[in-house]
């Protein structure tokens, strides 16, 4: 995904300088009870405002044919995001075409679906390999056929990577591949059509045990925590822009619909280090 291997050891250095700026900022507060207070309110006023805005989404949901159209309306013309409605359309009445929906599929029926998928994306000259297309802008082609077929396919997030996994009941345990609730479950590569195993990711992503038991990465995404990989998108773009207040106000939409997503809160940390080393040059 665009921006989203940043060089950890620079962005936790930021986040240091963060938090040291923060500490030295809570000198102004005369008194331990006016801080305890302002961040009472503060912590409602955040949680209005983010149920507000999960409550508007999931409302706005609904109106779009699928929650892939939802997110390239947010990512909008990006140069960095593939969000062609047109093309995304013809791929999907295309396999329409060539496959009856079905309540229950077959993981050899699966497959062939997730092939078709990938002919189709090659003929309308999508390649990955030119750099407009990435990880995240394939998964969400392939989970916008996935819902007009029922073929209860997810997104799947890992750190600076998406992927997308079959599951025919929702229902997946990352940690004991030997649990019968995998039963038939597979990831699917999209970047070279292959299927992995979650240890693989694990192994390759250097994903803790704990980050997977507390549902932040290698979990079945909801609509919703779909929905905010293109806010994510979007604070990147505009990140790369210098627009940084924009930039911020996309992150912490992301996170609204994401919560425990650790690279949206290291971006967003990013940018605000970004804005005010901007922002001090620009005094001097």
């Amino acid at each position: 995904m665009n921006n989203l291997k940043v060089t950890r050891n620079k962005i936790l250095k930021n986040l240091k300088l963060g938090l040291a700026g923060l500490v030295l900022a809570g000198g102004i507060y005369s008194t331990d009870n006016l801080m305890n207070s302002s961040k009472n309110n503060q912590e409602l006023l955040i949680s209005n405002k983010k149920d507000y805005f999960v409550d508007s989404i999931t409302s706005k949901l609904n109106k779009y044919p699928t929650t892939t159209h939802f997110i390239y309306e947010i990512q909008g013309n990006s140069e960095q995001n593939f969000s062609n409605v047109n093309k995304l359309d013809k791929i999907i009445n295309n396999i329409k075409n060539k496959f009856s929906k079905k309540e229950q599929y077959s993981k050899d029926e699966v497959i062939e679906m997730l092939n078709a998928i990938n002919k189709e994306i090659g003929d309308l000259e999508i390649d990955i390999k030119d750099g407009k297309i990435d990880c995240d802008d394939l998964s969400f082609i392939y989970l916008a056929v996935g819902e007009k077929l029922n073929l209860n396919l997810y997104g799947v997030y890992a750190p600076g990577h998406v992927f997308i996994r079959y599951d025919s009941d929702g229902k997946h345990d990352v940690l004991n591949s030997e649990n019968p609730i995998n039963n038939e479950d597979f990831n699917w590569e999209t970047t070279n059509l292959r299927e992995y195993y979650d240890k693989k990711y694990i192994e390759e992503e250097k994903i803790s045990k704990e980050s997977i038991e507390n549902g932040i990465y290698m979990k079945n995404l909801t609509k919703l925590e779909l929905l905010s990989l293109g806010y994510f998108n979007q604070g990147n773009n505009l990140f790369d822009k210098k627009e940084y207040n924009l930039a911020i106000e996309s992150y912490d939409n992301a996170l609204k619909l994401y919560p425990k997503n650790f690279s949206f809160i290291f971006n967003k940390n990013l940018v605000v280090f970004s804005r005010n080393l901007n922002s001090t040059k620009n005094k001097k």
